[in-house]
């Protein structure tokens, strides 16, 4: 699917390592897109909310994909929406064990391989199952 605009950024924000600042860059985007047309650049419709704060403020209607952005934000330090993968976020086996650990202690059962297996977060969310007895 060919992208909706292109933002072209000269130069790309970096962080004091040299490394690109993805987020930095992110926000340049969005501001960008947001004034391009006058329109704000919120999700796409139909998509629902981005991140886990979007999701716990405008009552999600999934709370496995709640359960499972606020884990992966937590593990990750920074916003994290349902269309990320874990492996481009920095995701290693550590980092898994902690977002199962902590999809789990919300009352929702999901396995280390299915990190693997599944690494978007949304597809993580649908493979959530309320766990017996779990927190819901």
């Amino acid at each position: 699917m060919p992208p909706a605009r292109l933002v072209v950024l000269d130069p790309l924000p970096r962080l004091t390592s040299g490394e690109t600042d993805r987020l930095a860059a992110r926000t340049v985007c969005e501001a960008a897109a947001a004034g391009a047309d006058g329109r704000a650049g919120g999700p796409v419709s139909g998509r629902g909310p981005r991140t886990a704060t979007a999701a716990a403020a405008g009552g999600v209607p999934d709370p496995a994909l709640g359960v499972v952005l606020a884990a992966a934000e937590k593990s990750f330090h920074r916003p994290i929406s349902g269309q990320e993968n874990f492996f481009d976020l920095g995701g290693n086996s550590l980092t898994a064990l902690r977002l199962t650990a902590l999809v789990r202690a919300e009352g929702f059962h999901l396995e280390v391989e299915d990190v693997f297996d599944l690494p978007d977060m949304r597809a993580l969310a649908d493979q959530a199952t309320p766990a017996p007895g779990g927190r819901n």
